[in-house]
């Protein structure tokens, strides 16, 4: 006991409470840090992951329209006129309607009435509604507009948690969207507007529309080239299928 007679006890217990201090702060630090970066890590990553996601929609360079032949095709609400070719196999099913070229190729339309709608997922979500803003939610367009806006430059490091949200949201929406095909282009027409996702002549030869029409329904529609070896229609035979979408009348 005589050897620690000197040793002030009150200076040992600043000293304690100085280092489980210390301790606390750096814990915190790293805490917060954490949280800082996460969002641009998750960003980053994912975008090496899929490296499309940075690309942002251009303009169709080639706005021509082909000659469609007169026969129109109808699904669920609206029809288009088919390219002037001949077709081996149509079925319009409740879930999906297919078209398939007599020499290759498919056309693909899903049913725009679908049970999952993400519009009204977000907006029962008053956290996520606030993050993603009024703006982004007022129509499934709108939000895929958003979407296809998102990169991962807007997601910054420096940034506190609630100023990366609504791009990590968007950007982290956009990867379930943007996949394989490339570029991004924004098609519109009378009754149409949306994407357009990858190039007709460039292979695979895929090309997938969303498009919305003008009471914000949303048609998925993917078109296959013969087997990924070579082309089934041309840019001017798209446009002009998305400009002939119209309303079926009701008898």
């Amino acid at each position: 006991m005589e050897k620690w007679s000197h040793v002030s006890w009150k200076r040992v217990a600043f000293a304690l409470l100085i280092v489980f201090g210390s301790l606390g702060v750096i814990v915190g630090i790293d805490a917060v840090l954490e949280q800082q970066l996460a969002p641009w890590l998750a960003a980053r990553d994912l975008c090496r992951d899929n490296p499309h996601l940075n690309l942002l929609p251009i303009a169709i360079q080639d706005k021509s329209q082909a000659r469609l032949s007169d026969e129109r095709f109808g699904f669920n609400g609206f029809s288009f006129q088919t390219p002037s070719k001949k077709f081996d196999f149509k079925r319009n099913g409740k879930g999906i309607s297919v078209l398939t070229f007599e020499d290759g190729g498919t056309i693909i339309v899903f049913n725009p009435v679908q049970d999952f709608d993400p519009l009204k997922l977000m907006r029962s979500d008053a956290r996520l509604a606030r993050t993603l803003g009024p703006e982004v939610i007022r129509s499934n367009y709108a939000l895929m507009a958003a979407e296809m806006a998102a990169t991962s430059d807007q997601v910054k490091w420096w940034r506190t948690p609630g100023q990366n949200a609504r791009s990590s949201t968007l950007l982290a929406m956009k990867n379930l969207v943007v996949l394989h095909l490339a570029p991004i282009y924004s098609i519109a027409s009378d009754e149409m507007h949306g994407f357009q996702f990858g190039n007709p002549a460039i292979a695979p030869y895929t090309v997938e529309l969303d498009l919305f029409d003008r009471n914000d329904r949303r048609y998925q529609i993917i078109i296959n080239g013969r087997g990924g070896h070579s082309p089934v229609l041309t840019q001017p035979e798209i446009n002009a299928m998305v400009a002939s979408f119209r309303p079926i009348p009701h008898s």
